[in-house]
């Protein structure tokens, strides 16, 4: 995917410059709350048979965390250049491999973005 193909997408959505500071200045406040909200969904998934099989040990529900709150880091610093596409592929591919359905990967998808949310709520910020 090219910056163009990405500076379309960004315009259709109006993710403005000023929407990249702003979620820059968040990074502190998502690098506070991130891991607690994917401890809580990584527990969640643990909840259910379709996904938490994908998951054989804690060591790797450890290992999928810590490279979800790398990604969410990432999506923070607002630069969608090699090092986010590289990131947005990787996870894509992890997905595909392991036929993990959209229908979880959409719903976690909206857990962690709903748990951001009321963090930043609860800071009063925006």
């Amino acid at each position: 995917m090219s910056n163009a193909v990405l500076d379309q997408r960004f315009a259709f959505l109006g993710f403005s410059s000023s929407d990249r500071e702003r979620l820059r200045g968040l990074k502190p406040l998502v690098e506070q709350h991130l891991p607690e909200i994917l401890d809580a969904f990584y527990a969640d998934i643990a909840e259910h048979d379709e996904v938490s099989r994908l998951f054989e040990d804690e060591e790797m529900r450890r290992h999928a965390r810590d490279k979800q709150l790398e990604h969410w880091l990432c999506i923070c610093d607002a630069e969608y250049g090699e090092r986010y596409l590289s990131s947005v592929r990787r996870i894509g591919e992890t997905h595909a491999r392991l036929g993990l359905s959209p229908a979880w990967y959409f719903g976690g998808y909206s857990k962690i973005v709903s748990g951001l949310v009321k963090a930043i709520a609860r800071a009063k910020i925006v």
